[in-house]
């Protein structure tokens, strides 16, 4: 394990950007950064309700190291935001059904969750 704290850490590979601890201590196993964690997802959208953000963002941080249980967290979170929209319905696919302003929002979510994950 080898510590540094000279600014050596990796730029996100998608957006090359130095993550904001690069000033603080970093941790390398194996040639690999174990911290600080660069998170590759995007952040919570400004009008997502604070319920569904802490969901959110625990599945971010988990979906490089677990991908079931982030993909669980967001099962969690699309349940509380159809909550937060006022669905009553207990089965989280006919709740998304019954409100079509997220349909669009889920499918494509969906998609990005195939295509990393499979």
């Amino acid at each position: 394990m080898l510590m540094t704290n000279n600014n050596k850490t990796a730029p996100n590979p998608k957006t090359k950007e130095w993550p904001a601890q690069a000033s603080k201590f970093s941790y390398w196993i194996s040639g690999k950064l174990v911290y600080p964690k660069i998170l590759t997802n995007p952040p919570p959208h400004g009008d997502m309700p604070y319920s569904v953000v802490r969901y959110y963002k625990e599945a971010r941080q988990i979906a490089e190291d677990s991908p079931r249980v982030a993909a669980a967290l967001l099962r969690l979170a699309a349940k509380k935001l159809c909550e937060e929209l006022g669905e009553t319905e207990q089965n989280l696919n006919r709740a998304i059904g019954n409100s079509e302003h997220i349909i669009k929002a889920a499918e494509e979510s969906r998609e990005r969750i195939r295509l990393k994950f499979n």
